[in-house]
């Protein structure tokens, strides 16, 4: 079975791979350079304001560290099928969970070696210790990571509802307490806590553990483990097992009434409909839209105007194949309206939407400055890149649509 394991993670690694390069393209590395960027320079900046006397910080590393125990989710790569063909084998599925619960503590390991990173430097600034407490804490955060995948592992298994309450309760308050006394005693009490819990979690939930699997639990957790992965991989190209979907959102009427119903607005209404009631563009122009904001509202000066021209870049290039939306309707094909037309409208959309975008970042930008000649250069320049990007950079790039 750990063979047949490495087989269904080598198929699943390769099927994930075509789509790496859709994610992690250019634009997206592009962002979070400048949003690591801005975020490590306001984070240096607040550490040198700070001293032992500051008493919520300790508090701040316990919350940060102990709900990042939890992130990340089993991974038993099983599929619908299995609960017929591989019900035979069900006594030897015990090594195929071993295994893949393994597999699953690969990037959690990754995880907490930035997130464990990251808290140290609070942590020397508070305490005077040194940066050699990382491996420490490190070794904790693995600890208690095995163990969180313990506790996920026992709901595939039959008649463990109230070991699972029990346990669930046991896992959080090991979880909390071993940071607790790590940073408020020493890092090694709240390491030696978090191996005896590891120890009496690998007891009660496996070694003692002699009950049927539940394959449908099974299957269906990682199902939606799977279905969310997909849904983060589709805003940046088509996934075949994430459908789009189209919401009424009648709340959002307002925005479509101010269109002339004449037949050259024919597009602009169409473009903004499918803005509005998609879910692929609507959500990304607000997930960007506050990525961008959380950004700006940590940094400033000519920071801060980089940080939004970007913001600003990659919502207008992410709603390029929206001048598409139409192109193989026929009824479309039918309507007696120039391609030249059809694409002035989308580019007044797509100015429309870089307008809103460009307020909101320069209102937040605006409280963050320290001048008003810091804010007056702020506005000018992201209005300038607005004017651009719409009537520059899109109308070029529409003309080899």
């Amino acid at each position: 079975m750990r063979v047949f394991f490495q087989q269904r993670m080598h198929a699943h690694q390769k099927n994930i791979q075509r789509y790496l390069k859709y994610v992690f393209n250019d634009h997206f590395a592009l962002l979070m350079t400048f949003l690591l960027g801005a975020a490590g320079l306001w984070y240096s900046n607040w550490l040198k304001s700070l001293d032992s006397s500051f008493v919520y910080g300790k508090w701040l590393l316990i919350v940060l560290w102990a709900f990042a125990v939890t992130v990340g989710r089993f991974a038993s790569l099983t599929q619908l099928a299995d609960q017929v063909f591989l019900l035979p084998k069900e006594t030897q599925m015990r090594p195929y969970l071993t295994s893949a619960r393994r597999y699953s503590s690969v990037l959690p390991l990754g995880l907490g070696i930035l997130i464990v990173g990251a808290g140290m430097p609070l942590y020397v600034v508070l305490t005077k210790q040194t940066f050699t407490m990382f491996f420490v804490f490190l070794l904790q955060f693995l600890f208690l990571k095995s163990s969180h995948l313990y506790l996920q592992q026992l709901t595939f298994f039959q008649e463990t509802k109230q070991l699972q309450q029990g346990m669930t309760a046991f896992f959080w308050l090991i979880n909390g307490i071993s940071w607790l006394l790590a940073l408020f005693w020493t890092p090694y009490v709240g390491l030696a806590v978090a191996g005896v819990g590891w120890l009496v979690m690998v007891q009660l939930t496996w070694r003692k553990l002699h009950t049927p699997l539940d394959w449908e639990m099974l299957i269906a957790t990682e199902q939606k483990r799977l279905y969310r992965m997909y849904r983060f991989i589709n805003l940046f190209t088509d996934v075949p097992q994430i459908t789009a979907t189209v919401k009424r959102r009648k709340y959002a009427d307002f925005l479509l009434r101010w269109i002339p119903a004449r037949q050259q607005e024919t597009y602009t209404y169409l473009y903004m409909r499918r803005l509005v009631r998609g879910s692929e563009y609507s959500g990304l122009v607000v997930r960007l839209l506050l990525l961008g904001v959380i950004a700006i509202w940590f940094v400033q000066g000519w920071v801060a105007l980089v940080v939004g021209v970007v913001g600003l870049y990659l919502i207008g290039f992410q709603l390029l194949p929206l001048a598409q939306q139409y192109q193989y309707q026929p009824l479309t094909q039918l309507y007696p309206i120039k391609r030249d037309v059809q694409l002035k409208s989308f580019q007044k959309v797509v100015g429309l939407v870089l307008l809103f975008v460009t307020l909101v970042f320069a209102v937040v930008g605006s409280m963050k400055q320290v001048s008003m000649l810091h804010t007056f250069f702020f506005w000018i320049g992201l209005l300038s890149f607005d004017g651009l990007f719409c009537y520059a950079y899109l109308p070029m790039r529409l003309k080899r649509l």
